[in-house]
């Protein structure tokens, strides 16, 4: 029983350190443009690693491809979480550059269901959206990709995100996640993203003064707080025209903790009942229940 609520409840992701493991959000109500990342990114000190990713679909696979959930990412963001590949390596920053071989990242789950388990995978070079791409790691089994806009386990390839300081501040449509350095503190984080972005209010359209960063833990409050605020914001999908929005990853599991609950509780509440002699058992729909018999004598 503990197990179960500690799976569910205390420990939702397993990520080394997991405390130093941020989302970072240049406003109260939207996205990301390229220019706030790659100003925070530059400017803070806080951050071992910061990255940004979008939410996007690819089609793996040749004349018959699956569609697969993903994420355009900078190398920052697999880094961030601090998991090491079970198989070759991450994304890195040199994968970004002009000109560099199309690569991915792969989850376990993936490497089974499409690769069969194979072995070999790192290395091979598959059909990802037509183009020839080398698969350079597999994320070890339970991975979960702590995001606003997919369950845990639902992204399942990770591929280069090239950023460019172009567009304006008010297009919005990144995620950004960062690795907190030992010694920092999350509230002292908060307030250095707060004061860059104080400095670049310029080209924001709908900017207010109580609008600033924001920087938070990564954990299922904070995640199913950024989610909500994403309902008001513009579908990141709607940026890539990709794929459409994920459920909130933590739908599932106060569910899953409520049926749990019940499921322990029910026997010791029914035996309970069956000690007190004015109860009697009876049985609806299968179920059994226990009902007072009221006492008529005088």
């Amino acid at each position: 029983m503990y197990s179960a609520l500690r799976a569910l409840v205390l420990q939702p992701f397993s990520y080394p350190n997991q405390g130093q493991v941020v989302q970072m959000w240049p406003g109260e109500d939207r996205s990301a443009s390229p220019l706030d990342f790659l100003d925070i990114k530059e400017q803070a000190s806080s951050f071992r690693e910061l990255g940004a990713y979008t939410p996007n679909q690819t089609n793996l696979g040749g004349d018959n491809s699956q569609a697969v959930r993903g994420a355009r990412c900078t190398a920052g963001v697999l880094r961030a979480f601090g998991v090491a590949p079970a198989a070759g390596r991450i994304l890195e920053t040199s994968d970004e550059a002009a000109g560099a071989p199309a690569v991915a990242v792969i989850s376990n789950g993936l490497w089974r269901r499409a690769f069969a388990a194979d072995p070999g995978v790192v290395g091979r070079v598959v059909p990802i959206d037509g183009v020839g791409t080398t698969i350079v790691g597999v994320m070890p089994a339970g991975f979960e990709f702590a995001s606003p806009w997919y369950r845990g386990t639902d992204c399942e390839i990770w591929t280069p995100l090239r950023l460019m300081r172009d567009g304006s501040r008010a297009d919005g449509w990144l995620a950004c996640v960062g690795r907190l350095k030992d010694w920092i503190a999350i509230a002292t984080a908060d307030a250095e993203v707060k004061a860059i972005s104080g400095t670049m209010a310029t080209g924001r359209s709908h900017t207010t003064p109580q609008a600033g960063a924001w920087c938070s833990p990564s954990s299922k409050s904070a995640i199913t707080h950024a989610w909500k605020k994403k309902k008001t914001d513009a579908d990141p999908t709607e940026a890539s025209g990709r794929i459409s929005r994920g459920n909130d990853i933590f739908f599932t599991r106060p569910a899953l903790v409520t049926i749990t609950l019940v499921a322990a509780c029910t026997p010791v509440w029914n035996r309970f009942q069956a000690s007190r002699p004015e109860n009697k058992r009876i049985t609806k729909f299968g179920i059994p229940f226990f009902k007072t018999i009221p006492n008529t004598t005088t």
